[in-house]
């Protein structure tokens, strides 16, 4: 199965994965866990939730390297990625101030002028550096040795995950996964499976199932381990040691997603075309903790006095309205952006540069 023509279910993984993120910023700081009492079916069932979605952000980088490695990168899409970065920084701002839940400075003005250097949007932050650096990984996924490239992604996924989950320190600047060491890595998984069709060797059931069984040891991790730890010692521990990014059941996690999603062929249709550009708007949107919070009082309400599977149930539904919601206001961003011809203005400048070089 050739897999170089426009694969239409890597954009749509992208916006399952958009959900997913959505979902776990629900359960972490969106309101849904206040109230909810520990050992209780609804905050099983919010661990269950983050079990499910916290593999998200890793697919995110994976696909970066899965899609990368087809293409030389070119620097208009920085450039849009930090104009669109720096347009929701300052409205966030500007509404922030005028609501009251900040002060106007002068600091906190030029602040949101620089949301890539103030790490206003961590992914963005670290993204931006990725992006400068994907010509060298693809240079090293195309002149090594697949073998060796193999077995060099292998040891870096060691040393990685055992620097962080045996002893809990990152010293090889994996910072749990929010750094660029850990997305760069991810890039390179994500191009290797691309540049050695590795989808087309494993068997979307084989994915599918490798994907469960990696939530199911996350979440079983946690109620078995907290239980064990309460009889033991008297206070409830080591429940999250799966919960990060840099977490083997992780990291399986999302690559099995992107397998399972890479052998879905799918036609070309408009929901996908027109939300898959809008996933990362999203992102920068709803991470506001203010307009989060506000849509979840009114998707889910107070989640202690529902049952666990309403729990779910109601979470994924919000996720999918606030994805919605936040796809909307991304739309008339990119709508803006496509009449004002600001793409075809960054790249008749970095055309102009970049042929001075040749």
């Amino acid at each position: 199965m050739s897999l170089t023509k426009r694969n239409y279910g890597i954009d749509l993984l992208r916006i399952v994965a958009m959900i997913f993120v959505i979902v776990l910023h629900i359960c972490s700081y969106g309101g849904v866990s206040d109230g909810i009492t520990q050992f209780s079916q609804q905050a099983y069932a919010v661990d269950l939730l983050q079990a499910i979605a916290y593999c998200a952000v890793n697919c995110y980088a994976l696909i970066s390297g899965f899609v990368g490695i087809k293409s030389e990168p070119k620097y208009t899409n920085l450039a849009l990625l930090w104009l669109q970065g720096l347009i929701y920084s300052v409205v966030f701002t500007a509404i922030s101030i005028a609501i009251g839940i900040n002060a106007f400075s002068p600091a906190v003005a030029i602040k949101s002028l620089f949301p890539i250097m103030t790490n206003r949007w961590w992914y963005l932050t670290k993204y931006a550096v990725l992006f400068l650096l994907m010509p060298i990984l693809n240079l090293a996924i195309k002149n090594i040795p697949q073998k060796k490239m193999r077995l060099l992604l292998i040891v870096l996924a060691t040393l990685y995950m055992i620097s962080e989950m045996v002893f809990r320190e990152s010293v090889f600047d994996t910072a749990g996964g929010y750094s660029v060491t850990w997305l760069a890595f991810l890039y390179l998984v994500g191009a290797y499976i691309s540049f050695y069709n590795v989808p087309a060797k494993i068997h979307k059931w084989q994915s599918l199932i490798a994907y469960i069984v990696c939530i199911a040891g996350t979440f079983l991790w946690k109620v078995v381990i907290e239980q064990v730890t309460l009889l033991y010692t008297g206070k409830a521990s080591l429940g999250m040691w799966f919960y990060r990014y840099t977490s083997p059941t992780v990291l399986v996690a999302a690559i099995a997603l992107l397998l399972l999603f890479a052998r879905i062929r799918i036609s070309k249709t408009a929901i996908i075309s027109v939300l898959s550009p809008l996933t990362f708007g999203a992102f920068l949107i709803h991470t506001n903790s203010f307009f989060l919070q506000a849509l979840c009082k009114v998707f889910i309400g107070d989640a202690s006095q529902l049952l666990w599977f309403s729990v779910i149930i109601k979470v994924f539904i919000a996720a999918i309205l606030v994805f919605l919601i936040c796809a909307m206001i991304d739309y008339l961003r990119l709508f803006v952006v496509k009449k004002l011809k600001i793409r075809e203005k960054l790249l008749s400048i970095e055309n102009r540069f970049t042929s001075a070089d040749n």
